[in-house]
């Protein structure tokens, strides 16, 4: 069911049975890591391993995954599997159809922001020196690794939790840092 390529599992529609039985765990599961994901240190010194394990989740839900959760919701030749599923879980099952992956898109949406919002208040923390290379960096086209995984980070979120094109927490934004700086200011251009 799963091709090996450059050291990377895939997965394949071979393991929709597979998905069906375990249902839940796909789906509960990620709503419960969403809300937990807050919890993970993205201060400036720790951001790049929190983006990192949370994109390691994120990686699990491809395209193909995501339309047969969306199918096994909605089948009725899977219903037999998810209501067996359900029933082993007692009381914590909830409908199906109530567990998608846009159904915690909001959660999503909000833990993004969040990450987004602390890695700006980084930025504008820099001294002069610093946000100024970073803006030769950006002029050339560059950006350092922390911004290569937002931008990751950002594309997975919108395709996993179904949230529309223009959604954009984050963008590079052209003048780092605060633009009323008066040593900012005082830089030769």
């Amino acid at each position: 069911g799963q091709s090996k390529s450059s050291n990377q599992l895939t997965y394949t529609d071979l393991w929709k049975d597979y998905v069906a039985e375990n249902f839940y765990f796909y789906t509960i599961l990620l709503y419960v890591f969403i809300r937990r994901a807050r919890e993970l240190d993205f201060s400036e010194n720790k951001i790049r391993p929190s983006l990192k394990a949370l994109l390691k989740i994120y990686d699990i839900f491809t395209p193909a995954l995501l339309d047969d959760l969306k199918e096994i919701s909605s089948s009725i030749s899977f219903k037999p599997a998810i209501r067996s599923h359900a029933e082993c879980l007692e009381g914590f099952a909830v409908p199906p159809d109530c567990c998608s992956p846009t159904h915690c898109a909001k959660d999503a949406q909000h833990l993004i922001e969040d990450i987004v919002r602390q890695y700006n208040s980084h930025i504008e923390q820099l001294d002069v020196i610093d946000r100024f290379a970073l803006r030769i960096t950006r002029a050339f086209g560059g950006r350092d690794d922390t911004e290569a995984l937002l931008e990751r980070l950002q594309s997975r979120t919108k395709a996993i939790f179904c949230l529309p094109d223009d959604y954009r927490p984050f963008s590079l934004r052209v003048g780092v840092g605060r633009s009323s700086d008066a040593a900012w200011a005082r830089l030769p251009r």
